[in-house]
């Protein structure tokens, strides 16, 4: 998920302010050993993702975690208000698990679901969540050539691709880009000079935890992707001779589950910067809402120089003691 999004004060100009990042620890040891193995750009943000592979592991090993890759949690044994067992699928397998706490970051709070825990899905009109994307990149890119008819400001609010957006919803009028419903394309730095990293596929209407649709979702990210290849092949100077070089290993959710926690964090106190007696991490990065019906994206920053606060009590599931759920499905609105 490239790249990291500014984890550092805004000024009241639009500028970073990276003398100030606001969440260190942790992160600030990733980041120092990802430079040290060039694996961090010169913006900051930007990084070689299979040299961030190298620097978990090397950190996890260090921990002395026990990590089973290629295995997935398919149930658990709840007693009143506490997880006892996790069941997880392996190659060799199923292994029931016990622990004193559990730590849900599936990112769909696939454990809390399997706990019984309360949760929600979607906005709150039709139970809609944020389209899914499916990044990509093209590679032999003549970087200089193209950037000319590039108006696109690293963080821009409207992440305007000046003379390309133009061209791209021509091409939506003509029928030439018939299935990516979105308006402007976003396009993102890479450590290499020929590469470039799109974040421009928009598929609606998937629920990631319902039915087949995450599987579905992806087979169409994979043909918006090619739709967009060719229209950049074909009409945006410096693609001429460009191939494309890969795409995520898989579609990129924004949101499914969102669990009912002890608090519910919501836009008010995130654009207030509202700090939180038990704070557990700050951010920087504004409000950004994919529209689930189409077109647009809509972004509420928040103040220069100020940060919010993502309290504990939103990571903690209503009705099990021993659960902490992380990411993108913690209790918010």
């Amino acid at each position: 998920m490239n790249p990291f999004t500014p984890y550092c004060l805004w000024n009241a100009d639009g500028t970073l302010d990276w003398e100030h990042p606001v969440n260190t620890g942790l992160f600030t040891r990733i980041l120092d050993r990802l430079g040290q193995l060039g694996g961090l750009g010169p913006d900051h943000v930007t990084f070689n993702e299979e040299l961030l592979k190298l620097v978990l592991d090397r950190m996890c090993a260090e921990s002395g975690i026990d990590v089973w890759r290629h295995s997935l949690v398919v149930g658990c044994e709840r007693q009143d208000s506490r997880i006892r067992t996790v069941q997880v699928a392996t190659k060799a397998g199923m292994r029931t698990v016990t622990g004193a706490c559990c730590v849900d970051a599936t990112g769909d709070a696939d454990l809390a679901a399997a706990a019984d825990c309360p949760f929600v899905i979607g906005d709150e009109e039709q139970g809609l969540p944020q389209p899914m994307t499916l990044c990509f990149r093209i590679a032999n890119v003549n970087v200089e050539q193209f950037r000319r008819d590039l108006e696109l400001e690293r963080f821009d609010n409207n992440m305007s691709a000046g003379e390309i957006d133009a061209k791209f919803l021509a091409a939506k009028k003509l029928g030439r880009i018939a299935r990516n419903p979105r308006d402007s394309l976003v396009i993102i730095n890479h450590l290499l000079a020929n590469v470039v990293h799109f974040n421009s596929t928009r598929v609606l209407g998937r629920v990631a935890v319902r039915n087949n649709d995450l599987s579905e979702a992806e087979a169409e990210g994979r043909e918006q992707v090619f739709e967009l290849y060719r229209f950049l092949k074909d009409e945006i100077p410096g693609f001429q001779d460009s191939y494309l070089l890969t795409s995520g290993p898989q579609i990129g959710v924004r949101e499914s589950r969102r669990i009912e926690g002890e608090t519910t964090v919501t836009s008010e106190q995130l654009l207030a910067c509202h700090s939180f007696d038990d704070s557990i991490a700050r951010g920087t990065w504004h409000i950004e809402l994919h529209n689930p019906r189409g077109e647009g994206t809509r972004f509420r920053r928040i103040p220069a120089g100020r940060y919010y606060t993502v309290p504990m009590r939103a990571l903690y599931s209503r009705g099990v003691d021993n659960l902490l759920v992380v990411g993108r499905a913690v209790s918010a609105t």
